[in-house]
Protein backbone atom coordinates (compact mmCIF):
# COMPACT_ATOMS: atom_id res chain seq x y z
CA UNK A 1 0.00 0.00 0.00
CA UNK A 2 1.14 3.70 -1.04
CA UNK A 3 2.15 6.21 1.85
CA UNK A 4 -0.86 8.65 1.50
CA UNK A 5 -0.46 12.45 1.08
CA UNK A 6 0.75 14.19 3.86
CA UNK A 7 -0.64 17.82 5.09
CA UNK A 8 0.30 20.03 7.52
CA UNK A 9 -2.08 21.29 9.89
CA UNK A 10 -2.36 24.70 8.19
CA UNK A 11 -2.95 23.16 4.79
CA UNK A 12 -5.63 20.68 6.24
CA UNK A 13 -6.90 24.07 7.89
CA UNK A 14 -7.42 25.63 4.59
CA UNK A 15 -9.54 23.08 3.19
CA UNK A 16 -11.88 22.93 6.60
CA UNK A 17 -14.48 25.64 5.14
CA UNK A 18 -15.35 23.10 2.01
CA UNK A 19 -14.93 19.90 4.34
CA UNK A 20 -17.72 21.66 7.04
CA UNK A 21 -19.89 21.99 4.35
CA UNK A 22 -19.57 18.38 2.88
CA UNK A 23 -19.32 16.77 6.35
CA UNK A 24 -22.53 18.67 7.04
CA UNK A 25 -24.45 17.05 4.63
CA UNK A 26 -22.95 13.85 5.65
CA UNK A 27 -24.05 13.86 9.25
CA UNK A 28 -27.61 15.33 8.20
CA UNK A 29 -27.86 12.62 5.83
CA UNK A 30 -27.01 9.94 8.62
CA UNK A 31 -29.11 11.15 10.85
CA UNK A 32 -31.83 11.01 8.42
CA UNK A 33 -31.08 7.41 7.23
CA UNK A 34 -30.98 6.14 10.73
CA UNK A 35 -34.68 7.53 11.56
CA UNK A 36 -35.96 5.89 8.15
CA UNK A 37 -34.22 2.68 8.43
CA UNK A 38 -35.83 2.19 12.09
CA UNK A 39 -39.06 3.56 10.88
CA UNK A 40 -38.89 0.59 7.93
CA UNK A 41 -37.85 -1.64 10.33
CA UNK A 42 -40.70 -0.48 12.73
CA UNK A 43 -43.20 -0.88 9.74
CA UNK A 44 -42.35 -3.90 8.39
CA UNK A 45 -42.39 -5.75 11.93
CA UNK A 46 -45.75 -4.17 12.96
CA UNK A 47 -47.14 -5.28 9.39
CA UNK A 48 -45.84 -8.71 9.78
CA UNK A 49 -47.91 -9.36 13.02
CA UNK A 50 -50.78 -7.33 12.01
CA UNK A 51 -53.36 -7.04 9.48
CA UNK A 52 -53.84 -3.11 10.49
CA UNK A 53 -53.59 0.03 7.72
CA UNK A 54 -50.01 -0.23 6.96
CA UNK A 55 -48.52 1.16 3.54
CA UNK A 56 -48.47 -0.98 0.64
CA UNK A 57 -45.82 -3.12 -0.67
CA UNK A 58 -44.77 -0.65 -3.45
CA UNK A 59 -44.98 2.16 -0.87
CA UNK A 60 -42.46 0.28 1.32
CA UNK A 61 -40.29 -0.70 -1.76
CA UNK A 62 -40.61 3.05 -2.65
CA UNK A 63 -39.07 3.80 0.69
CA UNK A 64 -36.44 1.08 0.78
CA UNK A 65 -35.32 2.05 -2.77
CA UNK A 66 -34.99 6.02 -0.82
CA UNK A 67 -33.08 4.59 1.29
CA UNK A 68 -30.57 2.79 -0.79
CA UNK A 69 -30.16 6.14 -2.87
CA UNK A 70 -29.06 8.21 0.05
CA UNK A 71 -26.60 5.13 0.94
CA UNK A 72 -25.59 5.97 -2.98
CA UNK A 73 -25.06 9.58 -1.85
CA UNK A 74 -22.91 8.76 1.67
CA UNK A 75 -20.08 7.38 -1.20
CA UNK A 76 -20.21 10.38 -3.63
CA UNK A 77 -20.15 12.86 -0.82
CA UNK A 78 -17.08 10.41 0.95
CA UNK A 79 -15.63 10.73 -2.64
CA UNK A 80 -15.77 14.43 -2.54
CA UNK A 81 -13.90 14.59 0.38
CA UNK A 82 -11.24 12.04 -0.61
CA UNK A 83 -10.19 14.00 -3.85
CA UNK A 84 -8.65 16.23 -1.19
CA UNK A 85 -7.07 13.41 0.83
CA UNK A 86 -9.92 13.44 3.52
CA UNK A 87 -11.02 10.46 5.13
CA UNK A 88 -14.73 10.33 6.72
CA UNK A 89 -14.04 8.02 9.81
CA UNK A 90 -17.61 8.21 11.48
CA UNK A 91 -20.92 9.33 9.48
CA UNK A 92 -23.01 10.25 12.96
CA UNK A 93 -20.22 11.73 14.43
CA UNK A 94 -18.89 13.88 11.30
CA UNK A 95 -15.28 12.87 12.51
CA UNK A 96 -12.81 12.89 9.54
CA UNK A 97 -9.14 12.80 9.21
CA UNK A 98 -6.06 13.42 6.64
CA UNK A 99 -2.51 12.16 7.03
CA UNK A 100 0.01 14.71 8.30
CA UNK A 101 3.37 13.80 9.78
CA UNK A 102 4.79 14.04 13.46
CA UNK A 103 8.84 13.41 14.34
CA UNK A 104 8.58 11.51 10.64
CA UNK A 105 6.22 9.39 11.95
CA UNK A 106 2.87 8.78 9.73
CA UNK A 107 -0.05 10.21 11.92
CA UNK A 108 -3.73 11.00 11.44
CA UNK A 109 -4.49 14.39 12.13
CA UNK A 110 -8.79 15.03 12.77
CA UNK A 111 -11.60 17.02 13.12
CA UNK A 112 -15.46 16.79 13.85
CA UNK A 113 -18.04 19.50 13.68
CA UNK A 114 -17.99 22.26 16.82
CA UNK A 115 -14.42 22.57 16.16
CA UNK A 116 -12.39 25.71 14.95
CA UNK A 117 -9.45 23.45 13.10
CA UNK A 118 -7.72 20.30 12.99
CA UNK A 119 -6.54 19.73 16.56
CA UNK A 120 -6.66 16.03 17.44
CA UNK A 121 -4.13 13.27 15.95
CA UNK A 122 -3.68 9.63 16.11
CA UNK A 123 -0.86 7.31 15.00
CA UNK A 124 -1.31 5.06 12.05
CA UNK A 125 -1.47 2.05 14.82
CA UNK A 126 -4.29 3.49 17.27
CA UNK A 127 -7.59 3.30 17.00
CA UNK A 128 -9.46 5.40 14.19
CA UNK A 129 -11.53 7.02 16.60
CA UNK A 130 -8.62 7.83 18.79
CA UNK A 131 -8.07 11.68 18.97
CA UNK A 132 -4.79 13.10 21.07
CA UNK A 133 -4.74 17.19 21.12
CA UNK A 134 -2.06 17.96 18.87
CA UNK A 135 -0.94 21.04 21.30
CA UNK A 136 -0.22 18.36 24.00
CA UNK A 137 1.91 16.57 21.74
CA UNK A 138 4.16 19.37 20.01
CA UNK A 139 3.91 21.02 22.94
CA UNK A 140 5.42 17.91 24.89
CA UNK A 141 7.80 17.34 23.00
CA UNK A 142 9.84 20.48 22.67
CA UNK A 143 9.40 20.93 26.50
CA UNK A 144 7.61 23.75 25.91
CA UNK A 145 4.43 22.52 28.20
CA UNK A 146 6.49 21.56 30.95
CA UNK A 147 8.27 24.64 31.18
CA UNK A 148 5.13 26.64 30.68
CA UNK A 149 3.67 25.31 33.74
CA UNK A 150 6.70 25.60 35.82
CA UNK A 151 6.68 29.23 35.42
CA UNK A 152 2.89 29.61 35.59
CA UNK A 153 3.65 28.32 39.40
Amino acid sequence: MSQPAVFSTDAANKRLPYVQTVVRDIVALARDLQERQERLSEIGHLREQSDGDFPSSEELEQMVQSVEHDFARFDELEKELNLIQVNVVDRNSGLVEMASQLDDQLIWINWQPGEAEFMFWRSNDDDSMMRRPLLESVAGRHGELSERMDTDR
